[in-house]
């Protein structure tokens, strides 16, 4: 099966990878709506209605079959199928993963910023009252999800939303489409920005989106920088994990929601840094 699936020309390895995720994806879907399945609840597991009411069974129900099916199968079979095609990265080092943490910390400490510059663009738009309402309307549905900490759903929340989803999103949108776009295009800026824009546009929050896809654009780095997947999955997984206990705990720092020019100013200077650091590697002129 690897042998075949890596004699194929880059597109039909795209187009297989696509047709593979959604089988998946429809047979998860099926698999989990039978075991979840009970005939005595009084609203569809896919209603948000049941999100109120049986949070487990709805982030099982609506949230697994995705991450799970079309992302982390696949995603994880490319990983094994190209596990030894790492030679277009940086070489791996401590020092490597040193300077890519310092600049995964850069775009979190600039996180506010980041989402006021998408505000203000947006306001131009007319349509910004009601992307806010969409974001708390998602905010909300999350924290009902979520629930008090040390309950059930908070644990299979951090699993799926935190865990699974961190996982899935780097194999497929790092490790294979980034991966993938490098080794066949050799244009590491392209390859960047159609992975970054991808993940970015998936998540359905254009009120967010620049954050997004700063977001996608470090994890990118990172992953090439580093030359290892598993420095970015680790603070994916730390960084949806963190925002869903801040959500349980109805507890956001205040440096999250409000733009602070002392934070702000120290993830600029890490990210003027960086760029100082990596500019020829990436010719950054």
């Amino acid at each position: 099966m690897k042998e075949r699936f890596t004699s194929l020309t880059p597109t039909a390895q795209f187009i297989t990878f696509l047709l593979f995720a959604s089988v998946c994806f429809l047979v998860c879907t099926s698999l989990i709506s039978l075991i979840l399945y009970n005939g005595n609840r009084d609203v569809s597991l896919f209603h948000l209605e049941a999100a109120n009411s049986y949070p487990v069974e709805f982030m099982l129900a609506n949230f697994l079959p995705f991450q799970l099916g079309f992302l982390f199968i696949p995603g994880y079979l490319y990983y094994t199928f190209t596990k030894n095609a790492d030679d277009i990265l940086l070489p791996s080092s401590q020092r490597s993963s040193i300077w890519a943490t310092l600049l995964f910390l850069s775009i979190f400490l600039l996180l506010p910023f980041l989402t006021q510059v998408n505000i203000e663009i947006v306001r131009y738009t007319g349509y910004v009252e009601q992307l806010m309402q969409q974001k708390i309307e998602s905010d909300t549905l999350i924290q009902e999800l979520v629930g008090k900490p040390n309950s059930l759903s908070f644990y299979v929340a951090i699993l799926i939303i935190g865990v699974l989803t961190g996982f899935a999103e780097e194999l497929v949108f790092r490790r294979f489409l980034f991966h993938h776009l490098l080794k066949y295009s050799h244009n590491l800026w392209l390859s960047i920005m159609i992975s970054a824009l991808s993940f970015a546009l998936l998540h359905f929050n254009l009120i967010q989106l620049i954050p997004l896809i700063s977001f996608g654009i470090v994890f990118a780095l990172m992953y090439y920088i580093s030359g290892s997947i598993w420095l970015g999955v680790f603070f994916h997984i730390a960084n949806n994990s963190l925002n869903l206990f801040w959500l349980s705990n109805d507890s956001v720092p205040y440096w999250i929601d409000e733009v602070n020019w002392l934070i702000n100013s120290i993830g600029i200077l890490l990210l003027i840094g960086w760029i100082i650091k990596y500019r020829k590697k990436l010719r950054i002129n």
